[in-house]
């Protein structure tokens, strides 16, 4: 008998009113800032129809040691106010423990700003995503059931590259855990990939999932698929992926502002992705087996909190010239001294990720992740909060649009990492 269970559920959190959609921010020249956006458009507004719904999944996850919880979301990030909300509620319905729920963005470039971070949004539109995500993990902690887990390690090579540099690395890495119900069928699939999703461009105002949402409802949909599939971005801060066709090696954002064909930064084109992904993923899924945990594979999850420090004032100035933000965020910004974030651990059996707030760089991934004959240590990017992208310090040095883009100084994104070490070493 497993010593394991495991319950998912999934809501539809597309919103119902008009809302301006995410990831795609007018970008102004300002005098001696980065280059990285020549001959970019924006886009700004409301987004016009849904092309593919967006969704909250959720996994829970109970042993003898406790509960964990992840919820993976079709946005373009979380907060540390939506965040913190949904522990609250999920803390005092379930008494799951704070540190055990952790929120995931899949970086979705084609999604709703659903918190405004950006362009001003109603705060309903935010109240009912938190509403949509507690549904979700109402319908994973309700299902539980027993179940056993196993965890496989596929390889997808030729669909990113490294946006910063072209010769530079990625992570062709797919990590997959499997979760099989007492009948052998599959509950969930977590699975992970390092690249942004910004295949479809900004002239799109559909909502979609990009290829993460697309990739996740591809593999619920296949016979003997999973209930629920869970993507879970990596070290994605400077990974795009490839246009098509994939062995030309140009990214595809370069490629669109080149006037090659229009379509290879469409839905579709996104789909096309979508299904590589997915079909390494089933391929890994179907070769690991599951079984009981074994010692040293637990569940629950453990945090800390870093108090980061901000640009000076002349420094945010110049971020705010280069990349609007909307008036809440550039207020506090601009009145505080610093932001209170946090990187975090969430013990999934098999899996151990390590949530790291915003963009964290590929090679902070490749450095840290790890995998001994019981655990699969991974990072999970975009966790919890969005505090900006976390360059390496010398890529933080560079004149660079990641570099202008983030909020915090370099010794708070020093700080950021420094904790993220200290969080995979108490792994």
């Amino acid at each position: 008998m497993s010593n394991l269970q495991v319950g998912v559920g999934r809501v539809d959190i597309t919103p119902r009113s008009a809302v301006p959609m995410a990831g795609y921010p007018v970008i102004h020249p300002i005098d001696g800032g980065p280059r990285d956006h020549d001959g970019y458009i924006g886009r700004t507004g409301d987004f016009v129809d849904v092309a593919d719904p967006t969704y909250a999944r959720a996994v829970a996850l109970t042993d003898a040691d406790g509960t964990a919880v992840l919820v993976s979301l079709d946005v373009c990030v979380v907060t540390a106010a939506v965040t913190a909300t949904v522990r609250r509620r999920v803390r005092d319905a379930y008494g799951i423990p704070e540190t055990s729920v952790m929120l995931v963005a899949t970086h979705n470039h084609s999604g709703p700003d659903f918190t405004g971070q950006w362009e001003p949004v109603d705060p309903s539109v935010t109240a009912a995503v938190v509403d949509g995500v507690v549904q979700a993990v109402a319908e994973a902690v309700g299902s539980r059931q027993p179940a056993t887990a196993g965890v496989g390690v596929g390889r997808l090579a030729g669909l990113t590259i490294n946006r910063r540099d072209a010769s530079g690395p990625v992570d062709p890495d797919v990590p997959v855990v499997r979760f099989d119900g007492a009948d052998g069928s599959c509950l969930a699939l977590v699975y992970g990939y390092a690249c942004h999703p910004v295949i479809v461009g900004t002239h799109n105002r559909s909502i979609s999932g990009e290829f993460p949402g697309l990739c996740s409802a591809m593999l619920e949909a296949v016979p003997g698929g999973p209930r629920v599939a869970l993507f879970v971005n990596g070290g994605a801060g400077n990974i795009n992926p490839r246009a098509f066709p994939y062995p030309d090696g140009e990214n595809v954002v370069l490629a669109g502002r080149r006037g090659r064909d229009p379509r290879i930064r469409s839905i579709p084109v996104a789909a096309r992705f979508a299904t590589a992904l997915g079909g390494e993923v089933l391929r890994t899924a179907a070769v690991t087996a599951t079984g009981p945990l074994r010692p040293g594979q637990g569940v629950g999850g453990a945090l800390r909190t870093v108090e980061a420090p901000l640009k000076p004032a002349d420094q945010l100035d110049r971020l705010l010239r280069h990349i609007p933000h909307s008036p809440a965020v550039a207020k506090v910004w601009r009145t505080a001294r610093s932001l209170v974030t946090e990187v975090s651990l969430l013990r999934l059996g098999p899996l151990v990720l390590l949530g790291i707030p915003g963009e964290p760089f590929v090679e902070t991934a490749l450095r840290l992740q790890t995998r001994t004959p019981d655990t699969l240590l991974r990072v999970a990017g975009y966790a919890n909060d969005y505090p900006g992208y976390l360059s390496p310090p010398d890529e933080m040095a560079k004149n660079r649009y990641e570099s202008v883009a983030t909020p915090l100084s370099l010794d708070g994104v020093a700080q950021v990492l420094d904790a993220v070490d200290a969080m995979a070493g108490s792994v």
